[in-house]
């Protein structure tokens, strides 16, 4: 054999090992990205931001819209939770990247935005899942006056119905013996809430842009997660492949109910939403909670989540039966409402610490159904994942498909609060405030000996911080319903609990309006 053919079959060797290497020490190309709209100066630009690494060289990043490249560039920025999910791989260190597109420079109508990855010398590349938005017509008068219309008109409306209800606190006897005494409460609610759909819609249809996969006329009801549960419920866990697991599978459930009903899906959502919102306001009343205090539970900014196409009012629902059925000694519904606590959301799960304090009142029926409904609804979810998916968990290894990991230190909390304060940006001022008035009532229910409550509350907060992003803490907080409700019950002067009203309402309906454009509100 002469020397020449030697040298090619060693070379081919070669490359072929240099290629089963490359391809068991990594992938050849992974990342991940997601587009938030942001509204600085009130022009609306979108932050593009993400992870990409490479087991076989360097990774170039290019964003495409339209099928026109638009910017290009390598990683830059660190990235929690990349380095221990790719261990060994060169380039973990600093994979994250960011970037601000305008999106008006496109022109009116819908446009596709897609990032793709590809290596230095061009031998690998891959495009991501490709994001649609649309780009409306800026706001005119014809357009905005309608809204401020409704703000300054139909708000007043629902505070009269407020005050119209100035009867007495009543004891939880008088609420149980006449079922329709608290109508006008709820009357009031629901015309709050009808207020908050019509904003959002209005909003979706005529706002500035709305990057979303559902284009339909009620659309913008079912952003951002929204449109995650209305996949799922259509389609199953498989539509957006791993990332789906992070969503719990009863609010699916749910919605694909609602989706055999002679109506728009999204709106019907929105509807049952309004009536489990209204059934755990029913709840929490019948636990002696003043009517004043619910109606300012109800008008919270972030309420918007309890009308939308969202876990939050069924989650809401779940919680207060189970403080129901705690407080009147009912075990077997204690029980039932845990389980189905635990396959809504995440937030389910600390409802156990609740028989902390009913092991303190020694009742051990209730301690028992508190600690064992939301780990036997987790359970339910988790032998499905470990059925189909082979992973238990794997809720938990699906936050990393949104960038998430669950490496936050102890102080990852105290360090976003701090630098909150100092320069306004590292997880936002409202965000702040609430994580910090749930910890502040949390210990205030512990220090009053209700341990459980206040356990429950404080680990509703550090949900969020755990996976090292705390957008959604707003959103965890809503559901803090003994912390919000002693901090209402605080406020006893009734011309401020209704100067109270009219502000969280005027936030509400704004907020309303940005989520209906899919600017993220947490």
């Amino acid at each position: 054999m002469s020397v020449f053919r030697v040298a090619v079959m060693v070379a081919f060797a070669f490359l072929c090992g240099s290629i089963a290497l490359a391809e068991t020490a990594g992938p050849a190309l992974e990342g991940w990205y997601e587009v938030q709209p942001r509204d600085p100066d009130g022009a609306t630009i979108f932050t593009v931001q993400g992870w990409a690494v490479s087991a076989v060289g360097e990774v170039r990043i290019a964003i495409f819209v339209d099928g026109r490249e638009v910017i290009s560039g390598k990683p830059f920025l660190a990235w929690p939770g990349v380095a221990e999910r790719f261990q060994g791989l060169s380039g973990t260190l600093y994979p994250g990247f960011q970037a601000s597109i305008d999106p008006a420079a496109f022109g009116a109508g819908e446009h596709v935005l897609v990032l793709e990855l590809s290596t230095a010398d061009g031998t690998h590349r891959r495009r991501l899942q490709e994001t649609r938005f649309v780009t409306a017509p800026p706001l005119t008068p014809f357009v905005a006056l309608p809204i401020l219309l409704l703000m300054f008109l139909a708000l007043p409306a629902v505070a009269g119905f407020g005050l119209a209800r100035r009867a007495p606190a009543v004891q939880t006897e008088l609420v149980e013996s006449s079922a329709m005494q608290g109508w006008r409460l709820h009357a009031a609610i629901a015309a709050f809430a009808l207020v908050l759909l019509v904003v959002i819609v209005l909003s979706s249809r005529l706002g500035m842009v709305i990057p979303s996969e559902r284009h339909g006329r009620f659309g913008g009801l079912a952003n951002w997660d929204g449109n995650f549960y209305h996949v799922i419920a259509e389609q199953g866990y498989g539509a957006h492949a791993a990332s789906a697991y992070a969503f719990f599978p009863l609010f699916p459930l749910v919605v694909r109910l609602v989706g055999f009903l002679p109506a728009p899906v999204e709106l019907a959502t929105s509807i049952l939403n309004v009536a489990f919102f209204l059934g755990a306001i029913e709840l929490m009343r019948r636990t002696g909670t003043r009517d004043r205090v619910l109606l300012l539970f109800a008008a919270m900014p972030f309420s918007v989540f309890f009308v939308a196409n969202y876990t939050e009012s069924l989650a809401l629902l779940l919680c207060a039966a189970v403080l129901r059925s705690a407080s009147a000694d009912k075990p077997v519904a204690a029980f039932i409402a845990g389980v189905l606590a635990g396959m809504t959301r995440i937030t389910g799960i600390p409802l156990v610490f609740l028989a902390v304090d009913a092991v303190r009142q020694r009742k051990w029926s209730i301690a028992a159904a508190l600690a064992a409904g939301p780990p036997v609804g987790l359970a339910f979810f988790s032998i499905y994942l470990w059925i189909t998916t082979g992973d238990p968990v794997a809720f938990l290894t699906a936050q990393q498909r949104f960038g998430r990991s669950s490496v936050a230190t102890p102080g990852y909390l105290l360090n976003g609060l701090l630098k909150t304060v100092g320069d306004q940006r590292e997880i936002g001022l409202w965000a702040a405030a609430s994580a910090a008035l749930i910890l502040i009532g949390a210990a205030f229910l512990v220090a009053r000996g209700r341990w459980g409550e206040g356990l429950y509350c404080a680990t509703l907060i550090w949900l969020p911080v755990v996976t090292g992003r705390m957008t959604s803490i707003n959103r965890y907080a809503l559901l803090a319903v003994p912390v919000l409700l002693l901090a209402f019950s605080s406020i006893h002067a009734k011309r401020i609990a209704w100067c109270l009203f009219g502000i969280e309402a005027l936030f509400a309906v704004y907020y309303a309006a940005q989520f209906g454009r899919q600017a993220w509100i947490g």
